[in-house]
This record gives structure tokens, C-alpha cells and sequence, in this order.
């Protein structure tokens, strides 16, 4: 059991965020566990989110606040101070990275002088970026462990030497797929490959009810689809967009509902003007999770048409699939990255290659019109997603905070 009279940091790039709710649940579940956490966060997350008050937020870098922790550190440890700062700025091998470098270094310094007066026990961050590398400073100056958690934009858009070099640093590094951990133990000599642990994100169940659905889409008279995701290039929005596009000559009239907004949006609404999508297609914001229920309610089917972005960015295993098959919807996908991990291809789910649009309206007029093959994926997504328990994920987690 993790002592209850120490404190595990977690350090976060923004907290709350639409996008990395699974945080704020992982965080939720250990607290109830009895697990002491204190949350520092680079960034804030939207005003309309609901905040947690015990959050620590960065400060901007010349704040007066961070400026005067960097003093109070000063006379504290002294030359000590001199020293980390310089190994930190001497990191990089670019202007660049020495001005990232020292921002971090600020950052943590701010953050150090925040938890002076807590026993804290251990630092883990969230994402293999800018949070593992605070947590990496805070380490040095605190004398203390740290860790972290890997996703995926962080694992495949980070320079290999910054990833082995985090590795062989930190106390662990958990990922939260199969695959991502694969593709870290072949970055790091064998005597590492015992830091690295594999823990899926996993969802509350209890407040994901599976709904029967009427698998004869074909005689509805509107079939809903639904997407829900940020709209950047790894998403694969714009394949979805030309598969509807296709299928405006079928037989069935079909409306799609896309949520998350981002910095595609205006692509994808010129493209929807153009392609005469404009009472089929309706692209959304960012939702509160209260928000999405009346969307997944409404949904036939759920698409995401992942694919390995342009900068090698890519999803690892997103929790929006997680959600839609504990609902029974069944789910039309890629095999980028992780997905095949919970999509088995006819069973589960149902897969199409990345970047395909006429496999992906092909796979939609299959849901629609073979009603076996929908009743079966919305049975047994369900049952895969059974394995995707957070309470699952959350013993994992107390057990190795318990081990340090």
C-alpha cells in the first residue's frame, strides 16, 4: 500500500483538457485509493472545465513569483543551483533547446519551492515531453525519483537520444500500450527493459452503459455517425469526410456529427462546403464529457480513420474507442499504432487501411446493410472493453507506487 503520509507529484502539461480527461480520471481513482497526489501543471486547462483546487500552476518565466522562487532556491542549496542549471542548458544541441532547456528549469525551481514544506515520496509525469522534463529537474535538485508516463505524439515526435536518455534516468517509464512499449525497449540496451511497464488507460464502466441497438440500419431513415476527436491531420477527419462524400449517391442518407475542433477546422469546413455536405455533416467544438452523452445516444456507428501523421505523430490507443464500444457502437478504424490491441478485425471492430477513403465508405454500407455483422461487433466490443476496466488499471498503478 502507498504510505499514506507521503506525496506522489504528478506534473501535467495542461490540467483539466478535453483531450487527456483519462489523467483526470487516473488521478480521481488513485485519490480514492487513499493515494496522496498534488498536481502541478504547466498550463491551464479551458475556464469552462471544472478546476481542481489543489492544482499548482506554472508561472509565465519572468513572473515575479518565479523569479523570487529562484532566489529563495539560491540560498538554499547554493552553488547547487549553479550546477543543475548549467547541466540543464548544456543539454541541448541547439539555441533552441538551450531556451526550452531553461525555461524547464525555471519551471521546476517554481515548482520545488511550491512542495518545501510536503514529504513528497516520489514525482511522475504525464506525457515523455515537457513534463518528464521538469519531473527530471525536480528529481536533481530534490534528491528524489521520478517517472513517467508515455502516450503517443510524445513518444513518436521525440528525438530518440531524449527519449533513452529519460529512460535511463527515471526510476520507470509506463506506457499505456503494448506496442508503445515495444517500440521503447528497442531504443535502450536490455538492462532497461525492466523500468518499462505497459498499463492500458481504462475507463469507470459503471458510467458507461451498454445500450441495445437496432442493427437493421438499413431501414432507419437517417443512420448517425459520429467522430470524436481533435481535428489535426492524425485523426484522418478529411478520409471520413471523403468516404460521406462518396456516399451521398448511395442508397441511404446518412449524418455525421464530428466533435473536438482544432486547428483543421477550416480545411474541413471549406471541404464541407464544397462537397455539398452542409446538411449531412456537422463539425463541433470541444465537449464537456456531460455534453457527449446526447451524441453517442444518437450514434449508429463510430468512425476514427487514424493514420501515421506527416511529423510521425500518431494515436496510441484512444479512449474515444473505448468508450463507443462500452455503449455497443460498434467501431470502423485503422491498425495504426495500437488499435489492434483492442480492434480484432470482425470481432470487435472493424479496421480499414489508413488514408482509404473508399474502404471506409465501403466498410459503413457493410454496417448498414448486414445486421448480423453490427449485432455481433456491438456484443463483443462490449466484451473487449470488459478487460478495460479502470479499477484494472488502477490496481496496477497503486502496485508499483507501492513498490518505490
Amino acid at each position: 500500500m502507498v504510505k499514506k503520509d507521503s506525496v506522489i507529484v504528478y506534473i501535467v502539461g495542461q490540467y483539466p483538457s478535453y483531450s487527456e480527461g483519462f489523467i483526470a480520471n487516473e488521478i480521481a481513482t488513485l485519490r480514492k485509493r487513499d493515494v496522496q497526489i498534488i498536481v502541478l501543471s504547466l498550463n491551464r486547462g479551458p475556464l469552462e472545465l471544472a478546476m481542481d483546487e489543489g492544482v499548482i500552476y506554472d508561472r509565465h518565466l519572468l513572473s515575479f513569483d518565479k523569479l523570487q522562487a529562484q532566489f529563495s532556491l539560491i540560498q538554499k542549496i547554493g552553488f547547487t543551483y549553479f550546477v543543475q542549471l548549467v547541466k540543464t542548458a548544456a543539454a541541448g544541441a541547439s539555441p533552441r533547446d538551450f531556451l526550452r532547456n531553461i525555461k524547464h528549469f525555471f519551471s521546476s525551481v517554481y515548482f520545488v519551492q511550491h512542495l518545501n514544506t510536503l514529504q513528497v515520496r516520489h514525482i511522475h509525469a504525464h506525457f515523455l515531453s515537457a513534463p518528464t522534463s521538469v519531473a527530471a529537474i525536480m528529481s536533481a535538485l530534490m534528491g528524489i525519483p521520478f517517472s513517467g508516463t508515455g502516450h503517443a505524439y510524445d513518444i513518436y515526435t521525440t528525438r530518440d537520444r531524449e527519449l533513452i536518455k529519460k529512460i535511463t534516468a527515471a526510476q520507470l517509464i509506463i506506457t499505456c500500450t503494448q506496442s508503445n512499449k515495444t517500440y521503447l525497449k528497442g531504443l535502450v540496451l536490455p538492462k532497461f527493459h525492466d523500468k518499462l511497464h505497459h498499463i492500458y488507460h481504462g475507463i469507470d464502466l459503471t458510467h458507461w452503459n451498454f445500450k441495445s441497438r437496432d442493427p437493421h440500419l438499413r431501414k432507419k431513415e437517417v443512420v448517425q455517425i459520429l467522430l470524436i476527436g481533435r481535428f489535426v491531420e492524425k485523426k484522418g477527419i478529411i478520409y471520413l469526410l471523403e468516404a460521406l462524400a462518396a456516399l451521398k449517391k448511395s442508397a441511404y442518407t446518412i449524418e455525421c456529427h464530428v466533435i473536438g475542433g482544432g486547428e483543421l477546422y477550416g480545411t474541413y469546413q471549406k471541404y464541407r462546403v464544397e462537397h455539398g455536405l452542409t446538411q449531412h455533416v456537422y463539425l463541433h467544438g470541444a465537449l464537456k464529457q456531460a455534453e457527449l452523452t446526447h451524441y453517442y445516444d444518437r450514434a449508429d456507428i463510430f468512425v476514427l480513420p487514424c493514420l501515421v501523421a506527416s511529423n510521425g505523430d500518431r494515436d496510441g490507443l484512444p479512449n474515444v474507442l473505448l468508450e463507443a464500444l462500452a455503449l455497443g457502437i460498434p467501431v470502423i478504424t485503422t491498425a495504426v499504432s495500437a488499435i489492434h490491441e483492442l480492434i480484432e478485425q470482425e470481432h470487435t471492430g472493424l479496421t480499414v487501411p489508413e488514408k482509404d477513403a473508399a474502404a471506409l465508405a465501403a466498410a459503413i454500407v457493410r454496417l448498414i446493410e448486414d445486421h448480423k455483422l453490427y449485432a455481433h461487433l456491438s456484443w463483443h466490443g462490449r466484451q473487449k472493453v470488459e478487460q478495460f476496466n479502470i479499477d484494472r488499471s488502477t490496481d496496477q498503478l497503486v502496485h508499483i507506487f507501492s513498490a518505490l
